[in-house]
């Protein structure tokens, strides 16, 4: 007997017997690539927004670096130049005088990467047995052997000689330090011989330095970072026009050496992938010559640079690339495989994909405000500040009126951080911070530039609005700080107050101008405040 044997198996195509279409099979395959196609493109624009995220972190990155290294840089030369004009004042000043004066100035701590300055004094051979009698009734500080050793060395006779007239360190011991007093700077080949340093053309760099008349930057040891400046003192404390009349009244040099790496370092900071440099044109023509590093860049990085003129030509370089917690590719990925498995589970979906777009967006703003604001204070960055008194210059230029800059610096914040831990200095600087920006009315804003100093924007000031204000926070800071409600700890501060009103060509000459009058105000006593005056 024969028997039929009906077929189980469905067919492979979609379709029923009988020639039908499986029209949900045809519905769940159609779901399914609207699903992929749905969470490729959400894959692809959340790649491409964390990529653009992630390149702008960078530039406001390497924007920060650049404002913050070149800030730095102008105000160790502007204090060379302000060196150069007190020696020039003062032709009698004594060690002590001198080591009096850098204290007032608190030069260790506001100028980054000083080890040691002084005056390196042009003496005729004819008047060397009374130079020798000076520096023995007035050694260089602290008094060691090496200070009161005054007989010439390398010997040998020629015309002038080159002697250290005042001397003080202010940073780790140095080579230096160990020379005998005598030690002629212009001798065949300064600090020759000397470990861990470059020889130098002494007595060709001199004259040269007096003939320019401005701040020769010179690489003392090129492994270590170490420069020297030198500034040209002349008697009249301006120099010539002429050469020949320019060497006749040159007296002598202010000089100072930097550590120029903790330069970099405190603009580079704590970022991981970035490569800074600073080199510096020795010549108008020539190319520029690297000084110092600090960093690494990874392989296929960009390269940024800017030329500053800080008392003399700078290049600041700056090589990376965009590299962040979280890469393009594996947002990607990740992005897409989410969307595979949500589109599985058609009820997930579309809560799934609300709760990425809101998981990218947190993280947007959360990668801005890290980029523009202060981790201690949550205060605008120096980067921040930077472009707000830019766009307040603009606006003022339009419509008229003129803003003011504050630079607050906090007096004795370093006695705090000395005497009563770091901690208890981070708590008061987010008092202060508090404290400031409940003072400001609407419309102005407060900055943190690092450490205990503060930039202030204020808007369309009148006359003697910008001292009341300054009076106003300065009385206010006076008031005692109580860090902590279940602390019985009071911390007392002032500040000094540098203020600069007007319009300027940039920010940058605004915030330059009120560090001038902060300057002052240290000089003079600290505990107030000052208005930039420029010089006649």
């Amino acid at each position: 007997m024969l028997f039929a044997r009906a077929s189980s198996a469905r067919p492979r195509n979609g379709r029923r017997p009988g020639g039908r279409f499986h029209w949900p099979a045809v519905g769940a395959w159609a779901l399914l690539v609207a699903g992929l196609a749905g969470s490729a493109g959400t894959a692809v624009f959340a790649r491409d927004t964390v990529t653009a995220l992630e390149r702008q972190r960078y530039d406001k990155t390497v924007a920060d670096i650049m404002t913050s290294t070149t800030l730095t840089l102008r105000r160790n030369t502007d204090f060379m130049v302000a060196l150069s004009a007190t020696f020039s004042a003062d032709p009698d000043m004594t060690n002590r005088t001198f080591s009096q004066w850098m204290n007032t100035t608190e030069a260790s701590r506001r100028y980054s990467g000083g080890v040691g300055y002084g005056y390196v004094q042009l003496v005729p051979a004819a008047r060397v047995p009374e130079f020798q009698r000076t520096l023995r009734a007035d050694p260089r500080l602290p008094v060691t052997y090496a200070s009161l050793d005054v007989a010439i060395t390398p010997s040998g006779k020629r015309p002038f000689y080159c002697l250290a007239r005042l001397a003080v360190m202010v940073g780790d011991a140095l080579p230096f330090a160990a020379l005998p007093a005598g030690y002629d700077y212009c001798g065949p080949d300064i600090v020759s011989g000397i470990t861990g340093f470059d020889p130098l053309p002494a007595a060709e760099l001199y004259r040269g330095i007096g003939d320019a008349g401005t701040i020769v930057p010179r690489i003392l040891d090129s492994r270590s970072g170490l420069l020297g400046m030198a500034m040209p003192v002349y008697e009249s404390g301006t120099p010539p026009v002429i050469i020949n009349a320019r060497r006749a009244a040159l007296r002598g040099l202010a000089v100072g050496t930097f550590n120029i790496r903790e330069v970099l370092a405190e603009g580079l900071g704590d970022r991981k992938g970035l490569k800074l440099e600073l080199l510096h044109q020795t010549k108008m023509d020539a190319a520029p010559v690297p000084v110092t590093a600090l960093g690494t860049a990874p392989q296929g990085s960009t390269v940024h640079e800017t030329v500053i003129d800080a008392g003399t030509s700078w290049t600041i370089r700056i090589t990376g690339r965009p590299i962040g917690g979280i890469s393009g590719a594996a947002t990607f990925w990740g992005t897409l495989t989410v969307g595979v498995l949500l589109t599985v589970l058609v009820q997930l979906l579309a809560r799934s994909r609300r709760r990425a777009l809101r998981l990218v967006e947190r993280r947007t703003e959360e990668l801005r405000r890290q980029a523009s604001h202060d981790a201690l204070t949550g205060l605008p960055n120096r980067a921040l500040i930077t472009e707000r008194i830019e766009e307040s210059l603009e606006r003022h230029r339009r419509e008229g009126g003129e803003p003011a800059v504050m630079f607050l610096d906090l007096d004795g914040f370093k006695q705090v951080n000395d005497t009563l831990g770091h901690a208890v200095g981070d708590r008061l600087l987010r008092a202060v911070a508090g404290r400031l920006s409940g003072l400001l009315r609407e419309g102005g804003s407060v900055g943190r530039l690092g450490g205990d100093e503060f930039v202030i924007l204020v808007e369309d000031v009148l006359d003697g609005a910008a001292e009341q204000v300054a009076s106003r926070i300065c009385a206010a800071l006076e008031q005692p700080f109580r860090l902590d409600d279940t602390d019985p700890l009071v911390v007392h501060s002032r500040a000094s107050i540098g203020i600069a009103v007007g319009l300027r060509v940039s920010a940058e000459a605004l915030i330059h101008d009120a560090d001038t009058a902060l300057y002052e105000v240290k000089q003079s006593g600290k505990g107030h405040y000052k208005v930039f005056a420029p010089s006649r």
